[in-house]
């Protein structure tokens, strides 16, 4: 008895499933409820979202099946989906570091400073630490958790970045902050 009674709710639940999806496919086609989309204009939001979600350091969402492969009502189904997503990604509070403009200048000043060993400077409590040398403060500016051995290492190329471009990223004044390892990397900025 009961297992006749799980066979008849299940088979109600599939019933009513069933007229949902023909509800929203309905709507789809009409255009009421979700619009339906061109390719392009899918496409053009899987890609919009995917780029915010990178801009916010998360997962860009893996997209299965080329837009065009799809029947319009599936179409407007999905694009519905992806306008969820949408809404979601612009919403999130999650930001990146900032931008590094050079990077590979950067890197090389770390890596002719310290070679092996990026983080460690000349000691953690030595004068200069960090993945540039820096002092504390350096330029006015403080390292969160105390210390520039414990930012992460874009954090601080950030931070040089911006102290740089103040100054236009002049000879003298880069030289003058990384004596030894500037000059060889010299041509990266």
């Amino acid at each position: 008895m009961a297992g006749r009674m799980n066979a008849i709710a299940l088979i109600g639940f599939l019933l009513c499933t069933v007229a949902v999806v023909r509800v929203t496919l309905a709507r789809a086609e009409t255009g009421t409820g979700a619009t339906p989309a061109s390719a392009k204009e899918l496409t053009r939001l899987r890609l919009h979202v995917n780029q915010v979600r990178t801009n916010k350091c998360l997962r860009a969402i893996p997209i299965v099946a080329r837009a065009a492969s799809l029947p319009p009502r599936w179409r407007a189904v999905v694009f519905r989906r992806w306008q969820v997503r949408h809404r979601a990604s612009h919403s999130a509070s999650k930001t990146c570091a900032p931008p590094v403009g050079h990077l590979t200048g950067w890197s090389c000043i770390t890596n002719g400073a310290y070679p092996g060993a990026p983080h460690e400077g000349n000691g953690v409590n030595g004068p200069y630490s960090g993945p540039l040398g820096m002092t504390t403060p350096w330029m006015g500016h403080y390292p969160t958790g105390g210390s520039w051995t414990r930012m992460p290492v874009r954090a601080v190329y950030a931070i040089a970045e911006r102290v740089a471009a103040r100054y236009g990223f002049s000879y003298s004044f880069m030289r003058g902050q990384w004596p030894m390892t500037f000059p060889p990397c010299a041509h990266h900025f």
